[in-house]
């Protein structure tokens, strides 16, 4: 789901969507910026969303691209 950042709530350092029970997402792209560890991620969406799988965000080698991290694919 992409969501359009006016429609996203702000809390003075990241946007963000809620979720509900009739929303729940199936996977989280972590950036490839993202200053937290992908496993302290893990386990945040584990512990409301056990079936979403997280994963890491490279940029690719070879073309302009972002591609998973292989390392962190389940």
């Amino acid at each position: 789901m992409i969501v359009p950042l006016h429609e996203a709530v702000f809390d003075g350092e990241m946007h963000y969507f809620n979720f509900c029970h009739d929303l729940q997402p199936a996977e989280v792209i972590v950036g490839t910026k993202c200053p937290t560890p992908v496993e302290e991620i893990r386990d945040m969406v584990k512990w409301h969303y056990p079936n979403a799988v997280v994963i890491q965000a490279r940029l690719a080698w070879k073309f302009f691209s972002v591609v998973p991290l292989e390392s962190t694919i389940p």
